[in-house]
């Protein structure tokens, strides 16, 4: 599921009304999904996903790797051991899992943003990345640079990082 739809995306490059440009609809799409991509390894999931993480917890918590956090930690499994039962851990705002059984914890919960509560700055900073990208690659020529070509077409423009400096997640991605 895109956030930045096709038609959007088409009157950010063309300023014309739909169906009136003459680029093909693939390589927006492929441009779109590039953009949502580098946001999203910055901010977390783009919409409700279902992911499964691995930590270690030593006794006093973890903070979760894909946040932001939305639903509850659905399987648990400790040092290869599923937990059929487990009691209650809690997340609090930011991530942090307090409750967990010591040991390395393999955890699977929602993340990402809900679908009603991209924030506008997130939203905004995919449409200036999907410009950006749009515009490094056709460059001055007529057509499409070749993928291998693209280079630093994928950089994030400082303005798009300053757009979503307060939504950064924590952790490594993938």
């Amino acid at each position: 599921m895109s956030i930045l739809t096709l038609d959007e995306a088409q009157k950010l490059i063309a300023g014309s009304p739909i169906g009136t440009s003459r680029y093909d609809d693939a390589d927006i799409q492929s441009d779109i999904d590039a953009a949502e991509r580098q946001i999203a390894n910055v901010v977390g999931p783009l919409v409700p996903t279902e992911v499964t993480v691995h930590v270690y917890n030593r006794g006093g918590g973890v903070l979760l790797p894909k946040i932001p956090y939305i639903g509850p930690i659905t399987a648990l499994s400790v040092n290869g051991d599923v937990q059929s039962a487990w009691s209650p851990v809690a997340v609090d705002g930011s991530g942090f899992v307090r409750g967990l059984p010591c040991g390395s914890c393999t955890l699977t919960y929602t993340a990402g943003w809900p679908v009603d509560g991209l924030p506008a700055n997130v939203a905004k900073a995919i449409r200036e990345e999907f410009k950006h990208i749009w515009s490094f690659r056709r460059g001055n020529t007529a057509g499409r640079l070749p993928d291998a070509d693209r280079g630093s077409a994928h950089a994030m423009p400082w303005r798009v990082s300053e757009l979503i400096a307060d939504y950064r997640s924590n952790g490594p991605r993938p």
